[in-house]
């Protein structure tokens, strides 16, 4: 008896430019146009990442990441890179960002403030990250450093 494959044959319609960011990405991560959808399919339905995507994404040019309302860069630790965050603008957050020195390289971030207004979406994960990011600035508060 032949054993079923569990692999199965689709054809999709994607706009042009769609297919060709993806065969970008294809190529920089040296793998078949069906891994980067195969991915993008997984990634989305918030499932783990056949190896991270670290390597393909960091080939993207800076207008094709800024064409991205989010990309997720890795996957241990995942690095989320916005450029859309509900009412917060970047014109309006870059003088409120923060910065952090991890091995001698500064690393710019958003402001606490300007992150708990990105998390008032109304889900109920982005409500509990919430809760602990107020938490954390009363305890800096509470220790002179916010």
């Amino acid at each position: 008896m032949r054993r079923k494959s569990p692999y199965a044959r689709v054809s999709i319609t994607l706009p042009r430019e769609v297919l060709a960011a993806g065969d970008r990405l294809a190529r920089a991560a040296d793998r078949p146009r069906s891994w980067v959808i195969a991915e993008a399919i997984r990634i989305y339905q918030g499932g783990p990442q056949a190896q991270p995507a670290a390597p393909a994404l960091l080939h993207l040019t800076p207008e094709e990441l800024l064409a991205r309302p989010i990309t997720v860069i890795g996957d241990a630790p995942a690095v989320d890179v916005f450029t859309v965050a509900w009412t917060v603008k970047y014109e309006q957050a870059v003088g409120r960002a923060a910065s952090a020195r991890v091995e001698g390289v500064v690393i710019p971030f958003v402001g606490l403030d300007d992150l708990i207004a990105t998390k008032r979406t109304g889900g109920l994960q982005e409500a509990a990250d919430i809760e602990v990011l107020e938490e954390i600035k009363r305890a800096l508060a509470e220790s002179g450093r916010g």
